[in-house]
């Protein structure tokens, strides 16, 4: 089956409305995702722009204005990571072991991946309909380097979309300013009890026993990966890996998404944590995204990572998983529009997704 995308998802999908009516609509159980794919197609790339502009305080909803915010942040961002000091850091591993040690509050590794619309439009239709988990009563879903907290809100929505009656979901991120930008975005859209932000070590490995004491966990969101996520595989329930040899650039590159992108961490942690995870991921009592265990998310060490949409015609069309910094982290170098996967540049039209 052959994809067609759009130059232009600003133009082509926008819809000049309030994000919190944006919001509720997406949250209405009655529209799906393939039988209306065209209409919430225009509803998540219009909610994911008007956020982007909410994020960047931008105070008008024209799409024009929250792209020039976008333009200017972007070359802001380019100016400080050809800087020699973050490259030396980058290198050595260093930047990586003050983010560990939480020694920064930057956001940028989030806002990154927020200003590429068309990719996290995609990511937050997958989210935000994802119907794979138990319906019951109680939602409580869970974010796991949520940066932005743009994801987080995709799941939130699926958490309404489940008819819980009072679903619940909490993003956490390292990133302090990350945290503190995120909430005051997703409490003009949300209620005061359906989201909580929080600034955490993702990788914790009691964190999940901290924060939900036990209660059923509906939604696991990791959307935390690179091209240096190792391929997995499970052994005797327990999650092994397997990493290529280190030179210094990729030591340093491996570091730094450990800190920031730690799908692995993450999920070692949860099935240590939780020993009947896996088994509530392959009976639907929960859902991850992105899902290992079922295969929907393939994990390949250099080659990067591709997931099958599921609210795709198709199952089986693969999309590249975004890398934070992918267009910032090549020797300085921005990688050119024609250079990247256009799967992952480009949001599909009604016909794609």
């Amino acid at each position: 089956m052959s994809i067609q995308f759009m130059e232009n998802p600003f133009e082509k999908y926008y819809l000049d409305r309030p994000a919190r009516t944006l919001v509720d609509t997406l949250s209405d159980r009655s529209l799906d995702a393939n039988r209306h794919r065209e209409k919430v197609n225009s509803l998540v790339m219009s909610l994911v722009i008007q956020y982007l502009g909410e994020y960047l305080k931008v105070l008008s909803r024209d799409p024009r204005e929250i792209g020039r915010a976008t333009r200017e942040k972007k070359e802001t961002m380019r100016t400080r990571m050809s800087g020699g000091n973050f490259t030396k850091k980058l290198l050595t591993g260093s930047l990586a072991g003050d983010m560990d040690a939480g020694r920064t509050n930057d956001d940028f590794p989030g806002l990154d991946c927020l200003m590429d619309t068309a990719s996290t439009a995609a990511l937050f239709k997958e989210i935000a309909f994802n119907g794979r988990f138990e319906k019951r009563g109680q939602f409580i879903g869970a974010d796991f380097g949520s940066g932005t907290g743009i994801l987080t809100l995709a799941t939130a929505i699926a958490g309404r979309r489940s008819g819980a009656q009072a679903p619940f979901t909490m993003g956490l991120d390292r990133e302090s300013e990350s945290v503190h930008r995120s909430t005051e975005v997703l409490s003009r859209l949300l209620g005061p009890k359906e989201v909580m932000m929080s600034a955490v070590d993702i990788c914790s490995p009691n964190l999940i026993r901290t924060l939900f004491h036990g209660l059923p966990l509906s939604f696991l969101v990791s959307e935390t990966v690179s091209d240096e996520t190792p391929s997995m595989h499970i052994a005797g329930g327990n999650l092994v890996h397997s990493r290529q040899p280190d030179n210094l650039h990729t030591a340093g590159m491996r570091l730094l998404n450990t800190a920031l992108e730690p799908y692995f961490e993450v999920l070692d942690a949860t099935m240590k944590e939780r020993p009947g995870f896996l088994q509530d991921l392959r009976k639907g009592t929960t859902a991850m995204f992105p899902d290992f265990v079922n295969g929907d998310f393939v994990p390949d060490g250099r080659k990067g990572a591709t997931l099958k949409l599921r609210t795709s015609p198709s199952p089986e069309v693969p999309m590249r998983l975004p890398n934070v910094g992918a267009e910032f982290y090549s020797y300085e170098q921005p990688v050119a529009e024609s250079a990247r996967d256009p799967r992952w540049s480009r949001f599909p039209s009604r016909d794609g997704l």
